[in-house]
């Protein structure tokens, strides 16, 4: 999910001229509506529930392209944890009717829809979810600017734990989501030889900036919470880690060891030229700017 980042916007033409053509109501509401049931659903199952406050549970807060996938889906081998996906993601995707759109976007209560994902099945079971600042802040009606830390305070004071996931190198990591726009393809299962893609250096700048604001206001939310850090680069990047950064986490959630495995593979090369076509150029750019120490020789 891309669509909040810069050079994602409105890429596939203007979508305000859109909503001008025949057919744009029913479209729009085949895709949105669905999408607000699933929202009432989940505040039915909330106030149907008991309090959450005793469920073990935790997010996963972390950027795009961080390893979010790869982490959850090393959490979810132990018998003991269930880490849903993106719960906000559905309501954050660009849609071609962006304006009218706009509304379906906003929850009633984000928080109340969050309760309604714990699943309650069994008491003795961790639940989870990936949470994006920018979906955060989508999903709200009102803008929240400096609430983003009292938002994730308030989860805490509700015994949820907090796992953070980052990248050190802000620089892969929006080369990799842009990696991952062009080519529309977000992760895999198998290894396999992806198209070498050209970029534009302007686009590559914005998605930098772009995610190093997200960084900010993640390291803002998190100012005074207590969390357990996990780095991809150090933790996740390299398969032989996977079973530390894992048992390290279990250990944060009070559980015994696990083993993990997962089929997921990295879509982007050690070697960034093997991915960029105009990868020199790019570097060129990239180095008169105040990124430049993100480059590797």
């Amino acid at each position: 999910m891309v669509c909040e980042t810069p050079s994602g916007k409105h890429q596939a033409g203007d979508p305000e001229a859109r909503e001008s053509r025949p057919g744009w109501i029913p479209n729009l509401f085949n895709t949105q509506l669905p999408m607000k049931c699933d929202e009432f659903k989940a505040y039915f199952r909330a106030l149907r529930s008991p309090s959450s406050r005793d469920k073990p549970k935790f997010i996963l807060l972390a950027g795009y392209r961080s390893g979010s996938t790869l982490l959850a889906a090393l959490l979810n081998c132990h018998p003991a944890i269930f880490c849903d996906g993106e719960i906000f993601l559905k309501f954050c995707k660009q849609h071609p009717y962006s304006r009218l759109r706009r509304p379906f976007a906003k929850l009633l209560s984000p928080h109340l829809y969050i309760k309604g994902c714990v699943d309650f099945g069994q008491s003795n079971t961790w639940y989870g979810f990936d949470l994006k600042i920018s979906q955060l802040e989508t999903v709200h009606f009102e803008p929240l600017h400096g609430l983003l830390h009292e938002q994730l305070a308030d989860l805490h004071r509700n015994n949820w734990r907090i796992i953070y996931l980052r990248r050190d190198n802000l620089y892969r990591q929006a080369v990799s989501n842009l990696l991952a726009r062009s080519r529309n393809h977000w992760r895999t299962n198998e290894p396999t030889t992806l198209s070498r893609v050209y970029m534009e250096p302007r686009d590559l700048l914005n998605e930098l900036i772009w995610f190093e604001k997200q960084a900010v206001l993640e390291r803002n939310a998190l100012q005074h919470l207590p969390h357990l850090t996990v780095l991809y680069e150090r933790d996740l990047r390299q398969a032989g880690n996977h079973q530390a950064a894992a048992d390290k986490a279990f250990s944060y959630l009070g559980l015994e060891s696990f083993p993990v495995q997962t089929s997921l593979h990295r879509t982007t090369a050690d070697s960034l030229a093997d991915n960029i076509q105009n990868h020199d150029e790019i570097v060129r750019s990239i180095g008169q700017t105040k990124y430049a120490h993100y480059l590797e020789p």
